[in-house]
């Protein structure tokens, strides 16, 4: 849990700070972005694969909350890939790079969202009934699922303009919050693979 506070309080951080890069070349190229950002993404759902063979996976002993967290690593993962695409699909993004066409996007991205949203809070409801998280509780899925409400209320909020945030910063941030998620949630499967470590003295 305090590794996920952490990632969390670096992500909000980055995004804070994000305001004197939107005056550098950073968002001149956002298709450059955005297909890199999709590289990792793809990358990293590929990755995820090692996490099958770790410890008592491998041989084929999964846990509920083995399957909840893969299911949910290759969703950050395909989700954070069709999020780079999307510009792609609705815009132009090297030419039309109006405030109008990015709010589009954001409304898909939103739609999306709270599909996502519904499916983190009906397998939180699950973990924290059946008290399945090994170390963290309660607390852990309850903040995943007020966390993620809270990043798509917020592209709703830019995308009718109620919140200032340029655009294409709030779709690189749930980009990048995704992927922090996945990767927070391969972490997890490795800790808890079942693998046991001896120590030199045994």
């Amino acid at each position: 849990m305090k590794l996920y506070l952490a990632i969390l309080s670096l992500l909000v951080s980055g995004v804070a700070q994000a305001d004197s890069l939107a005056l550098t070349d950073l968002f001149e190229d956002p298709a450059k972005i955005l297909l890199t950002l999709f590289e990792g993404a793809v990358a990293l759902t590929a990755f995820s694969g090692i996490a099958v063979v770790i410890g008592r996976r491998g041989g084929g002993q999964w846990t509920q909350i083995d399957a909840t967290r893969f299911t949910g690593l290759v969703i950050n993962g395909v989700i954070g890939a069709f999020l780079c695409l999307l510009p792609f699909l609705i815009i132009n993004p090297t030419v039309a790079l109006t405030e109008e066409s990015w709010n589009v996007v954001l409304f898909w991205a939103g739609g999306v969202g709270l599909l996502e949203v519904q499916w983190r809070a009906r397998v939180a409801w699950v973990l924290i009934k059946k008290q399945l998280d090994e170390d963290s509780g309660r607390w852990l899925p309850i903040i995943l699922v007020v966390t993620d409400a809270i990043a798509y209320a917020l592209i709703f909020l830019v995308a009718f303009d109620l919140v200032e945030i340029h655009e294409f910063r709030m779709l690189i941030f749930l980009i990048v919050w995704h992927l922090f998620s996945a990767v927070y949630l391969f972490l997890r499967l490795i800790r808890h693979s079942g693998v046991k470590i001896s120590s030199a003295d045994n």
